[in-house]
């Protein structure tokens, strides 16, 4: 269960880091999906 956890955490993690990362580079990109969402 343990492991499962952490391997968990970790993909959240990373998942996270890529989209900051795409935010970062694409704000444009990142206020359509805003404008979608609403």
């Amino acid at each position: 269960m343990l492991l499962v956890y952490l391997a968990t955490g970790t993909v959240v993690l990373l998942v996270g880091m890529v989209l900051v990362a795409i935010a970062k580079a694409n704000r444009d990109v990142e206020i359509d999906l805003t404008l979608v969402r609403l």
